[in-house]
Parts: C-alpha cells; structure tokens; sequence
C-alpha cells in the first residue's frame, strides 16, 4: 500500500479514522484523514464559519485517533463523490469509511454512503461501523473463501495486512446450502435426488478452497473451516470474532452476481465488525506492495 484515504466529519467516522490508523501505521504507508463540506451550504453566510468548526474537528480526530495522519477538508455535492475522487487523485489503496449500522439490528441501504462508497470507489473500500470502539490492533483477521480469483485477492490482502500487524488469520470456507435451481434439473431428475449431489460437490469445493488457502498463507498463523450454511450468516459470525473481515471483490458480472456478488454487501449488512472488501482487479495502476501480493497468489 502507498496511500490509505479515511473519510470523517468529527462524529461520523471515528471508527473509520482509527482502523485506517491502525493500518498505515503498521504498513508504514500515508494517511489521509478527509472532511466532506457540502458544496452549496445554506444559508450561505454560515459558510466560513462551517468549514472552520469541520477543520477543528477533524484536526480533533487526528490529534486523538490518528495522530500519524494529514487532513483535508473538500467541498462536494456529497461525501461518498468526495471520497471517490480523493481516492482517484490520491491514487489510494484503500478508503475507510464509517457507518451506522449495528450489524443485526440496522442494515445499510443502498443510499448509505457507505454503500455508495464501496461501488464506486477505484481500489479497496474498509467499512467500520461508527458504534465500535477505536481500533487499536488487528489481532484476528477472518477471511471469506472460495474457488473464486476475487476470493485470492481478499486473501493476498489478508495476508498483506497480517504481516504488518502480527495478526492471526482465520479462514472460512462456506457450502451454500441454498438451492437455487429448477426442481428438475433433466428429466426424471427430482429435487430430492438432485439436491444431495450438488450440496456433496460444494462441500468438496469449499474444502478445497480452504486447504489451498491455507497453503497460500505460509508461515503466518492461520486457522481454518469448511462449513455448510447460509454464507452471508457464517462469514458475519465469523467476523464476529474477528477485528477485521475481509472478503471478495465487489465487482462482479451480471451472472455470477446473481450466484455470488451479493454475499459481500450481505455480509457487511450482518457484521458487527469492520469489513474490507477489495476491487476485483487489484493489479491494476494504483499498484502498490497490494498488487505485488496479489499477482503471487493462486488457489
């Protein structure tokens, strides 16, 4: 990583400012903390006087979360195209942002700027729920496996961010259980004879998944579990025990996003822990060590 950019107005986004610290300060990398001031504040004296009061505050988050970090105020139409551009000129590795949410109690909306972040933003996108605590370590990263090459690139993330740190990984590996085709497959095919063969090739799959997974992992202190279940449900438990989960790409094609895209933005709407969730071409010009990880990285 080169650049980590975390958005925060003082309130919103401590949790954001204090993971994003965490991971710069273990990577050696650049912190950016940014304010979002609207770009057409009413009434339009109170202007100065706004931009002054987010100034202070943000330099209040950095002197108490983020001490390593420098701070920007922007004026935009929204905080979510902010951060998006800062990420874009910043050529950043990662964004931070916070959310409302309380896991299973409040779920983000598609119209959460959390949300409209994480589709829009050119490289990783971490959020942490504005309720937790300060991040002081990650001690516990869990990771989402499957056979997928996204899937590879939130491991050579995980495993990026373990080395820093000093953290453990933890791997999960999920058989969806969820039948999603017709009750009859061929002809003469019933769901009851069906279902089992397809439930059986998943398990296998997800167990292969997770024992290259580990592999991948090398000398780190990784863990790991091949379960059947609902996948968003498994992999937010997971992150229930975890500082940090991270999972794969959001950016998925019109099929496989039927099959596969939604369980990330499930996930994040389910977990009580801060989620990273990295583009699904990692390699590409905001290069990075990230990029080099993930070139090295097959399962």
């Amino acid at each position: 990583m080169n650049t980590i950019v975390a958005g925060t107005d003082g309130q919103r986004g401590r949790g954001a400012a204090s993971l994003a610290q965490v991971i710069a300060s273990a990577s050696g990398v650049r912190l950016l903390l940014v304010g979002v001031q609207d770009e057409f504040p009413l009434p339009i004296e109170s202007y100065g006087g706004e931009r002054a009061a987010l100034e202070h505050a943000l330099r209040g988050v950095r002197d108490e979360l983020a001490p390593d970090a420098l701070d920007r105020v922007v004026v935009d139409v929204s905080p979510a195209h902010a951060l998006r551009h800062v990420a874009e000129t910043e050529r950043a590795d990662l964004v931070v942002v916070g959310s409302r949410h309380h896991g299973h109690v409040e779920r983000l909306t598609a119209g959460d700027g959390a949300m409209q972040v994480l589709h829009g933003a050119p490289c990783a996108v971490a959020i942490a729920p504005d309720h937790l605590p300060p991040c002081r370590a990650l001690k516990r990263i869990g990771v989402g496996i499957d056979d997928s090459p996204e899937s590879a690139v939130a491991l050579a993330m995980a495993i990026e961010l373990a080395r820093a740190g000093g953290a453990q990984v933890e791997l999960l590996a999920v058989a969806s259980e969820v039948y999603s085709g017709s009750a009859n497959i061929v002809p003469g095919a019933s769901y009851a004879d069906v279902y089992p063969l397809i439930l059986e090739a998943r398990t296998q799959m997800a167990q292969t998944a997770l024992e290259r997974a580990i592999e991948v992992c090398g000398e780190l202190r990784a863990s790991g579990e091949a379960r059947r279940g609902d996948p968003p449900a498994e992999l937010a438990a997971l992150g229930a025990r975890c500082d940090l989960l991270v999972l794969g790409s959001r950016r998925w094609g019109p099929m496989r996003r039927l099959a596969l895209g939604s369980t990330s933005e499930h996930v994040i709407r389910l977990a009580t822990c801060p989620v990273l969730v990295p583009p699904r071409h990692a390699t590409t010009e905001h290069g990075g060590a990230l990029s080099a990880a993930v070139a090295g990285v097959v399962i």
